[in-house]
């Protein structure tokens, strides 16, 4: 079983996310956080094997990129990014916070299950 934890300031998107999920099989998501505060609180205290972060939440600058990789660098939960933006510097950004692999909002439903698998095995 692959447990998730998704991170996007948009209910909507958050509760789009929880319903795709619940039609795969091995994948549970077991938290979600609005801010990239939450995210960090919440994988300490959760340890999701994965967690999808959106790149552009807009929270407080208080936490940096590198602040999130540097976090990221010492638990075992994988980071996959996900944006509305799939440009080179929304790459750079992803790959600024430890994400290995950047989802477009726009295929979440054909590209983020595969990403998630992925992350899992890495």
């Amino acid at each position: 079983m692959i447990s998730v934890l998704f991170c996007d300031a948009s209910q909507i998107i958050r509760k789009s996310f929880r319903r795709l999920m619940e039609f795969e099989k091995n994948i549970v998501v077991v938290g979600e956080a609005e801010t990239f505060r939450d995210a960090v609180r919440l994988t300490s205290e959760l340890k999701p094997d994965v967690v999808v972060l959106d790149c552009h939440m807009p929270e407080d600058k208080a936490v940096s990129p590198t602040q999130i990789k540097e976090f990221f660098d010492t638990v075992e939960s994988r980071l996959v990014a996900i944006s509305v933006y799939v440009d080179d510097k929304t790459k750079r950004l992803a790959e600024s916070f430890g994400a290995k692999f950047l989802v477009d909002k726009a295929h979440l439903v054909s590209e983020l299950v595969p990403a998630i698998r992925w992350a899992a095995t890495k």
